[in-house]
Formats: structure tokens, sequence, C-alpha cells
């Protein structure tokens, strides 16, 4: 069975400031790299796609059962050979007259067929394998802050990536009503901390890893479409609906509704449009404080009287400019 590869680099460690966000990214995305991201949402929860999740494990279920088969056929041939004492070589066994298996193998109604399996594709792996792949990734990324952690799970049980999975969340997110509720007033102070002169781009941010975080706790509508929700109907409510913010979140909810976007194309646009929008409230503001000293010069060079032209001429020139000196001599 092939070994699921490490990462050419190790993430980051893990951490209970990075385990919501950066370490969260990069277990997903080894897992996506393999088709085995349904161990990850198995226990962590909130799968944004629950269709390709089933797929992933009936895949990878597949696999393993070629695999035990395959594994059964290459065992048996020792059942139909044996050394030969004069070559030292294998040979294959003579059936005696009368052999019971001979003669039901004459009455079948139809001999069976040796199977030959296809060549396994690279890059496809057996539910075993993706949890020992989950499990070294993990290993890998926990041992600097969580080695006691990881030495409670076994690496050669067959569950051994996911329960490791667990181990660590709860160790880091331990689920309590206590906790639940902290990271739900901390998502919602944050989220009605928006005013009229916020910056979009930090709450935006700040307001996705808060609701990764409820994710994480399994508590549920804490997905990236429910915080954009949240977020226009707070933006409304708390600058106005006659505000500039309300008005660009009508016009990108006219503008995605036209192109029928999908949820997660829903959250991606709504920031891009708002980031866009905060871009353009922030140049005036960049223009002034940069173009404050030239305006000043040009001000001051408007301010200056200018001198009339003089036709300087005889011994007066000399020590003058050339432009000077080439000035009428006549009066």
């Amino acid at each position: 069975m092939p070994k699921v590869p490490k990462p050419d680099k190790t993430p980051e460690s893990i951490s209970p400031t990075l385990w919501q966000n950066v370490n969260r990214r990069d277990i997903l995305s080894f897992l996506d790299d393999h088709s085995g991201s349904y161990l990850f949402y198995k226990v962590m929860g909130n799968d944004p796609d629950p269709d390709n999740s089933r797929d992933e494990e009936f895949n990878a279920a597949s696999v393993d059962e070629i695999f035990a088969m395959q594994k059964a056929q290459y065992i048996a041939q020792a059942a139909s050979m044996h050394l030969d004492k004069e070559t030292g070589s294998p040979v294959k066994k003579a059936k005696e007259p009368g052999d019971k298996q001979a003669i039901e193998e004459q009455f079948a109604a139809k001999e069976s067929e040796k199977i030959s399996f296809d060549k396994l594709p690279s890059g496809v792996y057996g539910h075993k394998d993706l949890q020992k792949g989950l499990y070294n990734l993990l290993v890998s990324m926990g041992q600097t802050n969580y080695s006691a952690t990881i030495s409670g799970v076994a690496p050669n049980i067959p569950d051994c990536g996911t329960k490791l999975l667990t181990l660590l969340n709860d160790t880091i997110s331990p689920q309590s009503n206590d906790t639940n509720k902290l990271a739900k007033d901390t998502y919602n102070n944050h989220k009605d901390s928006f005013t009229n002169n916020t910056n979009f781009v930090p709450w935006w941010t700040t307001l996705l890893l808060l609701q990764a975080t409820k994710a994480t706790l399994g508590i549920k509508d804490s997905t990236r479409v429910a915080a954009m929700e949240e977020a226009c109907e707070t933006m409304d409510q708390n600058t106005g609906v006659e505000s500039r913010w309300s008005l660009e979140i009508i016009q990108w909810k006219i503008t995605s509704a036209a192109k029928k976007e999908s949820d997660e194309s829903r959250v991606s646009s709504f920031e891009h449009h708002m980031r866009v929008h905060q871009q353009r409230r922030d140049l005036p503001q960049q223009k002034t404080r940069g173009g404050w000293r030239s305006w000043r010069r040009r001000k001051r060079y408007q301010e200056r009287p200018r001198l009339p032209r003089l036709w300087i001429q005889g011994p007066l020139c000399q020590g003058l400019p050339l432009s000077c000196q080439s000035a009428r001599t006549s009066d």
C-alpha cells in the first residue's frame, strides 16, 4: 500500500493562537491534495460540501477493499505450490487422481476466472493510508507544544489520524457551555462594533476568524455565508439605510443575484466589493496627506509677486546671467 507523502515544508507548529486559522488551513490543504478532507470534517464538523466528502470516503474504502483482495490473491498462491527439493524453486502441486477439488471443478457450471488487477494510479490512497498520513502530519506539527498529547495515540490503530485530531482539538478548544457562550459573545461583540468609520478589512478578517472558532466548537450556523449575511445586516443597522455602506451592500446584492453566484462565491464577491469601497474611502485621505506640501508650494508660488522684465545695458550687464547680457542695447 502506498504511503501518503509528507509535505515538502513542515507547516507551522500547532498552537492555540494558530489552531483556528493557520493550522486549520494547513491540515485541510494537506488532506485536500490527497482527497482526504472528509477525515477533517468528520471530527471538526461544519462540512461545506458533504457530497464531496461522501464520495471521498467511498473511494478510499474501495481502494482498501481492492488492496485486501490483492493481498488475499497473493497469499493464496502458497496453497497451490511448493518448493522443489532438488532445485529449491517453487513449482505447482500436481493434482492427485480422484482429487476432490478436481472433481468439483469438472462439474462446476463455470470455472472462476483469475482477476487481473489494474495498476494503482499515482495520488490514490485508501482510508488506512489517509489516516496514517494525517497522523504523521499532526505529529510533525504538534511535537513542539503538544508532545504529551501526541503520545496518547498509538500509530498502529486504524483511526490514528482522526483520533489524534480529536484529542488535539479537545485539548486546545474544549467543548463546554461556557466555552461556547464565550465564543458566541466574542463574535457578536466584534460584529456589533461596526460603525460608519470602521475599516472594513481588519473588521471582516477578524469576524471570519471568530466564526471559524465557533465552527470548530460545533456551534450551528457558523459558516462563512452566515457571517456574511450577519455582517450585511449589522452594517445596515449600525450605519443607517441611507449610508454609503448600505448603498454598497444593495449594489453588491443586485450584481450577485444577476450572476446567480453560489454561496462561497457570494462570500468572495462580497469581500472584494467591500474592500474596493474601503480603498475608495482611503484614497481622498491619502491624497490630502500626501499632497499638502506640494499644494502649499504651488500656493506660495502663486502669491509671490512677479517682477517686471528689465532691459539692462552697458557695464551693468557684467556678472549677470547670459540671458540678461543678450538684452537689447537700444532704448
